[in-house]
């Protein structure tokens, strides 16, 4: 029997249109043009996973893949609306005809504020479009495009910041049996007020252009390979950098597995990334998945993954407000300027990691996976301290000005870069357990354990990640057409070194642990193709933070309709 390939390693779906942004070094999660009734699975492989999806594959891959046209046959309107004024109104419409499948989603939204609930924190719009061609049997053609515009707020350094624009993409597959290529465009124009609550607007324009292909070859002797490239330029334009960049990305993978029994699989991986300024990553991953047993599977996976410096890291140039000197003693109309850069020598942050599995399923209603695992991280990348780029001096001779006050050189133009800190050292583990009931109640739960050895917030090393998180799902399915969803969400303390004031000196702050109840309830009205949905998020109102300078969450009631046609 084989282990089901989904739990144990990737590869199946392995072509994705990246929503990483190298220009900013992150996802904005909130700025998906996705539906979450277009979400057909979700594929989540954790760990560092480089040696196939390359820089940024840090600590894992979430992998959304949208429903075909074929599964989204019909008309589909989804309306909801809330407290603090949420509204949400969507569409999807799909069918095929013959070879040619077509697909629609669109979609408005609107979040407020809970600060301030009459002015928003989040409204956008998006449209998709996706047309797939069967050209025989063994070959097929596939495009997708489409835009999201409006705004979304974000926390950028200490700051609370509106981010608004336009991002669009296109996506171009086709296969040929076991022969995969394809070509996607990412582009964005973004303006938000500056990050360091200084000067203007920050405007960023960027593109991002990737050709990949890969291909499965079987060897015989229970030998498969998969080989792979990819070629990614990326250019961006911005107020905050020094001037226009440009990024020629290359790379290229491969993956062995054998399969010298039912009951054994080795996978052996390896990728080589070229970049132009951190220049040659190598990324080897290795895995031995064993059965001894029918339904009980074991892994161990060693890996090593990096994260390449991101635009911003590298080419920022923001001016700070400038500091008026003292007068006196200094004579008046002197102030310190102050400016933060990017660095193009940073080296990329690197992590190495080694995970064990354990995976049963017992009678077909209780699946249960447990994982450890241990991670080395190096070459953070974060702020250094000021350095004096230029003292006063005095006109006529040109010596230093020494303040009376501090027997110090009176500084005049300082600057602050980033640079590789240092490094951290994580361990812990996760259990899942997932039971069926009966026919109408199925049990969720998970627990995670995470203990960090911190050594690169200096000087102080405080900042720590919450130690405990666990959740606890319950679905209820009646032949009467109601369904009732429960979710409860523990989250611990944190611990955070962070700047909230702009003063670019890092505070100690703690957010407190929290625990949450989420709920959803579900009736399909008889004879119709109509759904209501009542839903709550922390449903008993613990009020709390999840970020020092975030947010206080509080509930959020909100209703839905759904009809299909």
């Amino acid at each position: 029997r084989r282990p089901p390939r989904s739990t144990l390693f990737p590869y199946p779906t392995r072509f994705r249109s990246s929503v990483y942004l190298d220009y900013y070094g992150g996802v904005i999660w909130q700025g998906l043009p996705i539906l979450m009734e277009d979400i057909s699975r979700i594929e989540v492989i954790r760990g560092p996973i480089s040696a196939l999806y390359g820089a940024n594959a840090f600590s894992g891959i979430i992998n959304i893949i949208t429903k075909s046209p074929k599964e989204s046959a019909g008309t589909r309107f989804i309306a909801d609306g809330g407290n603090i004024h949420n509204f949400r109104s969507s569409l999807i419409h799909g069918g095929r005809e013959g070879k040619l499948g077509y697909k629609f989603t669109g979609s408005l939204r609107n979040i407020n504020k809970w600060r301030d609930k009459s002015s928003n924190s989040e409204k956008r719009g998006i449209a998709n479009l996706k047309l797939d061609y069967l050209i025989s049997g063994k070959s097929s053609l596939s495009f997708d495009t489409g835009f999201e515009t409006g705004n979304i707020e974000q926390i950028i350094l200490s700051s609370i910041l509106k981010f608004d624009g336009t991002t669009n993409y296109a996506k171009l597959n086709y296969n040929y049996s076991d022969l995969k290529f394809q070509f996607f465009w990412n582009h964005g124009n973004i303006t938000s007020p500056s990050f360091v609550n200084y000067g203007e607007d920050a405007i960023t324009k960027y593109n991002t252009f990737d050709t990949e292909f890969y291909t499965n070859l079987d060897l015989g002797y229970k030998n498969t390979v998969t080989v792979g490239g990819s070629y990614r330029v990326n250019t961006s334009t911005s107020t905050i950098f020094d001037k226009r960049h440009r990024q020629n990305l290359l790379a290229g993978f491969l993956q062995h597995e054998f399969r010298p029994n039912e009951k054994v699989i080795t996978l052996l991986g390896l990728r080589f990334d070229h970049h132009p300024l951190v220049k040659n990553n190598f990324s080897p991953r290795g895995s031995i998945i064993f059965e001894p047993v029918k339904n009980h599977t074991f892994r161990i996976t060693a890996s090593q993954a990096f994260r390449n410096p991101s635009f911003s890291d590298s080419y920022l140039q923001i001016p700070l407000e400038p500091v008026p000197l003292p007068s006196p003693p200094l004579p008046p109309g002197l102030d310190l300027n102050m400016t933060i850069i990017g660095n193009e020598k940073l080296s990329p942050e690197k992590i190495e990691t080694i995970e064990c599995g354990y995976q049963t399923f017992i009678k077909r209603k209780l699946n249960i996976k447990v994982d450890l695992f241990y991670n080395k991280i190096s070459d953070f990348i974060g702020t250094e301290g000021f350095i004096t780029r230029e003292y006063l001096r005095k006109p006529v001779n040109g010596e230093l000005v020494i303040n009376p006050e501090t027997h110090q050189p009176v500084p005049l133009f300082m600057t602050q870069s980033f640079v590789n800190l240092g490094s951290a050292e994580t361990r812990g583990g996760e259990i899942d357990i997932d039971l069926l009931v009966n026919s109408w109640f199925r049990l969720r739960g998970n627990y995670s354990y995470l203990d960090m050895i911190n050594n690169y917030t200096f000087p102080d090393f405080y900042q720590m990640p919450p130690k405990n998180k666990f959740n606890i799902i319950c679905n209820f399915s009646f032949r009467n057409g109601i369904l009732i969803d429960f979710m409860g969400h523990y989250v611990g303390s944190k611990k955070w070194d962070i700047d909230t004031d702009n003063n670019n000196i890092p505070e100690k702050h703690d957010t407190q642990s929290f625990f949450t109840v989420d709920s959803r309830i579900a009736y399909n009205l008889p004879n119709s193709n109509v759904t209501l949905m009542l839903l709550s998020n922390n449903l008993f109102n613990n009020v709390h933070k999840e970020y020092p300078i975030a947010e206080s969450i509080g509930r959020k009631f909100w209703l839905r309709c759904n009809i299909e046609f």
